[in-house]
């Protein structure tokens, strides 16, 4: 007889799916940074600059790709529960997966279209639908509509009551919104802390992160930046192969 209990493949793959907010929070972080410090001046006001915070917004493709590998995950992992899967987990899975995709074509296209001032593609095809609009108002109601539902999150992180009280309602609106995010079923549904507790919890983290932040950018990649460009300059005249010399400095800090 066919297996019906759910059989995991334990893959290291697991690491990203498990914790994919936070491997993604890092590696949106450290490419801003890198961005930031390799403008001229090399400071974090740079971000300011209308070129500098150009490239910073490109963190929104790259996590575009991320959220199509956590979907890619999501089924592959997941293939031998398929089976024991309802009909609307399936569907859930799958249309994450499609929206995933989506996503990863829709924004670097229109980000491109922002950087010729030529609209092309999905920009031209929205263009002529909408009317006669920039492409960097594209790019921008794209990113904003891709971090409304991040936005929704947070929104309801901070305020735990509205949280709790939509777990534990029975209306049908309710529940197709939720399970777009999670299954009605699960441990600890609906049991929050109270606001002040989530409040100083978030403050300690993010006290926490931006300290780690500071000495990142302060301590390990600005420095380094200064010494690559160093190093390309120099590169030009005397050295034939930089790269090897450029990954080398990089690799620990990636790492």
């Amino acid at each position: 007889m066919s297996k019906i209990n759910f059989v995991e493949v334990r893959t290291f793959l697991h690491l990203f799916r498990s914790f994919d907010r936070l491997w993604s929070f890092f590696v949106l972080a450290f490419q801003a940074m890198v961005i930031v410090a390799w403008s001229p001046s090399g400071s974090l006001y740079a971000i300011l600059e209308p070129n500098v915070f150009r490239n910073v917004l490109t963190i929104f493709i790259t996590a575009a790709f991320l959220n199509f590998l956590q979907a890619t995950l999501e089924l592959v992992i997941n293939r031998d529960a398929w089976r024991s899967l309802v009909c609307s987990q399936m569907i859930r899975f799958i249309l994450k997966f499609v929206v995933a995709v989506a996503w990863m074509i829709i924004l670097p296209t229109s980000y491109l279209s922002s950087i010729q001032n030529r609209p092309r593609g999905l920009v031209k095809l929205l263009n002529i639908w909408i009317g006669n609009i920039q492409s960097e108002s594209i790019y921008s109601f794209a990113v904003t509509l891709y971090m409304l539902p991040n936005i929704f999150s947070a929104f309801f992180f901070i305020c735990p009551p509205i949280r709790r009280t939509s777990e534990h309602s029975n209306s049908r609106i309710v529940r197709l919104l939720l399970w777009w995010n999670q299954p009605r079923l699960y441990v600890a549904r609906g049991m929050y802390e109270d606001t002040c507790s989530v409040l100083k919890y978030t403050s300690f983290w993010m006290l926490l992160i931006i300290c780690k932040f500071v000495f990142s950018y302060y301590v390990e990649i600005s420095p380094i930046v200064r010494l690559t460009k160093a190093i390309m300059f120099v590169g030009k005249d005397y050295l034939r192969h930089t790269s090897g010399v450029i990954i080398s400095l990089w690799a620990p800090i990636v790492m």
